[in-house]
């Protein structure tokens, strides 16, 4: 019998969810914006795939919303919120099909990160929650982790990028054995009392550093600046401290000299006293830098973490040789999406119900009373299938449904369903919810209410200052002009 192993894919966003919450005076400081995760369909790369996806009964079990924060991960873990996707698979050809399949928990969210007794970030404890079954039959599912930006789902569709491979991903310009050096440089001769926020910089000609394809990663960047085809790079210094450089790949010639400057500056004239010295070089392989900080006790696959590295690193990258430090971490351990791995196989003209259930997290919006909660399910990757059916959407919950990216959902006893005779054309579904059918949203945040009642003397000082000098201004003026007018009237 003929085998064929065709590789399918479900794909996964990390949706930046924002929220905004009401701070009292005199409290401390609480983290506004929170990460949520979008649950994605499924999809197929191969186009010679012949399994059809008949339909999908997808579900969304809403019955309470998530925390802004949990104390404990048993706290976390009693969060119930989860998607359900139903694929009901036919394999029409007369040979066996044998599937891998991913599917995604996207990234944990901000609000549920738990830590150990050490403070160390506790990272998928909500993994193992639920699972995947084939008619009916729980089956192992491995965990993998990848990081995927928005872009990369062309790329991914298009059979140019894998979410998640085996092997070490072979760049053409970077692999595991390419060499690096870690630059140590320590600062000194530095008045830290006069300069406290002093810069240490090097100039960069236009067309950068690069010798072949190296390239400059200094993750203590403080500033770029561009300037007469010059990019001067700059670094925060303080006096005997030190920092570090990597150099990806071989240069022809040694890095420029450092200059230290004043406080946040870089510009020519703002030069000051102070040495940046060479005093520590590490040469390494591109892999040691990539798994720098990554911890083979913390759940992540060594290979899983190197590819994440080179692909954060294809997303920094400038064309003139520099690394951007904002998009580019040594621990990408927050940065990682969450894949179920697993194999399905279809026999000649077999049917399988294939169920795979996941935790899914909302965006939070607390500047509406009560706060409003946003869900992301992506449509679109199914339509790389040979052949998708109908889809039936159930949202159950006792929330409000106040608005969709679908249409009229019906309402039900058990919450909203809608059906499709087939995939939308255009439109992911997206909803929000909220405890209350007519939220309001507040003007403003109760604290800058609670602050401007407690500055309100000086507010009230200030404005009888502010009207007494526009009196003044304004009779000055007044008089000036009645002068002005006296003295053309005399001229006539």
């Amino acid at each position: 019998m003929k085998t064929v192993r065709i590789f399918a894919f479900v794909i996964s966003l990390a949706l930046v969810l924002g929220a905004a919450l009401t701070l009292p005076v005199s409290a401390n400081s609480a983290q506004t914006k929170w990460n949520g995760t979008d649950a994605a369909g499924a999809s197929v790369t191969d186009g010679d795939c012949p399994i059809i996806v008949e339909k999908e009964i997808l579900t969304l079990d809403l019955a309470e919303f998530p925390q802004t924060y949990y104390h404990s991960s048993d706290d976390y873990l009693a969060y119930t919120g989860r998607v359900t996707a139903e694929y009901h698979f036919y394999n029409p050809s007369d040979y066996t099909v044998t599937a891998t399949l991913l599917f995604p928990f996207g990234k944990a969210p901000d609000y549920g990160m738990s830590y150990d007794e050490n403070g160390m970030p506790i990272r998928d404890v909500d993994v193992q929650k639920y699972g995947i079954k084939v008619n009916g039959e729980q089956i192992d599912a491995e965990l993998r982790h990848s990081i995927l930006e928005n872009y990369q789902v062309l790329d991914f569709l298009n059979e140019r990028y894998l979410p998640v491979e085996d092997e070490y991903h072979r760049h053409p310009s970077y692999t595991p054995e390419l060499a690096v050096v870690a630059c140590t440089y320590t600062v000194s001769g530095v008045n830290d009392n006069a300069y406290p926020a002093a810069t240490a910089a090097i100039d960069l000609p236009e067309n950068g550093i690069q010798n072949g394809n190296a390239m400059l990663y200094i993750p203590d960047q403080r500033c770029l600046q561009s300037n007469d085809g010059i990019r001067r790079v700059g670094v925060g210094v303080d006096n005997g401290e030190s920092f570090t450089v990597y150099i990806i790949g071989s240069l022809s010639a040694d890095l420029p000299k450092w200059t230290v400057y004043q406080n946040g500056g870089v510009d020519d004239g703002e030069e000051i006293g102070g040495n940046v010295t060479l005093t520590k070089t590490e040469e390494m392989t591109f892999l040691d830098l990539a798994l720098t900080k990554w911890d083979a006790e913390g759940g992540v696959d060594r290979i899983d973490w190197y590819n994440a590295f080179t692909r954060q690193l294809f997303n920094a990258r400038h064309s003139f040789g520099l690394v951007d430090p904002h998009y580019m971490r040594l621990d990408v351990g927050n940065q990682l999406n969450r894949w179920y791995k697993y194999e399905i196989t279809l026999e000649p003209g077999e049917r399988m119900i294939n169920t795979v259930t996941a935790p899914i997290y909302p965006d939070i919006n607390d500047r509406f009373e009560p706060p409003t909660y946003a869900y992301t399910y992506l449509l679109s990757p199914a339509k790389t299938w040979k052949e998708f059916g109908n889809i039936d959407i159930r949202i159950n919950t006792p929330f409000y449904l106040l608005d969709n990216s679908l249409g009229d959902f019906e309402k039900t006893s058990e919450g909203y369903a809608l059906h499709l005779e087939s995939l939308p054309q255009w439109s992911e579904l997206e909803f929000t919810l909220c405890a209350s059918e007519s939220p309001e949203r507040q003007t403003a945040p109760l604290g800058l209410y609670l602050i401007f009642l407690m500055l309100s003397p000086f507010v009230l000082i200030g404005m009888i200052i502010l009207i007494l000098v526009a009196g003044i201004v304004t009779v000055i003026l007044i008089k000036r002009r009645k002068r002005k007018k006296q003295e053309n009237d005399a001229f006539k």
